[in-house]
């Protein structure tokens, strides 16, 4: 389980990281003059600040424990599709297995 909560955090930094960067790239790249580029940045930082969750630090919590929660659902998903192909495949086969059954009955009784 440990594992799993490595690749879970290594996972949320590198999203933070990106969308970090990312959304440094756009404001640097944007068409402004730098007078209202750093009034954005500012206006931009105190809304986010401000804003539900506050800290970097419980933004990042609650997108971890959103990714867990997402984990988790595709898990579930992944073991009902699993069951429901391992059904299918029973079915199947069995279905092959009375075929070669009854064809096997038809070539001893042609014969």
């Amino acid at each position: 389980m440990s594992e799993h909560n490595q690749k879970s955090g290594g996972y949320i930094r590198g999203l933070v990281t990106g969308v970090l960067i990312g959304a440094g790239a756009a404001l640097l790249l944007a068409p402004k003059r730098g007078e209202e580029l750093r009034e954005e940045l500012a206006q931009n930082a105190a809304e986010w600040k401000a804003g539900p969750g506050g800290t970097l630090a419980d933004r990042a919590q609650e997108l971890k424990d959103r990714a867990a929660e997402l984990s988790h659902t595709v898990a579930q998903k992944a073991q009902e599709y699993k069951a429901k192909g391992q059904d299918t495949f029973d079915e199947v086969k069995e279905q092959i297995e009375e075929s070669s059954v009854e064809t096997e009955h038809d070539v001893e009784e042609s014969v």
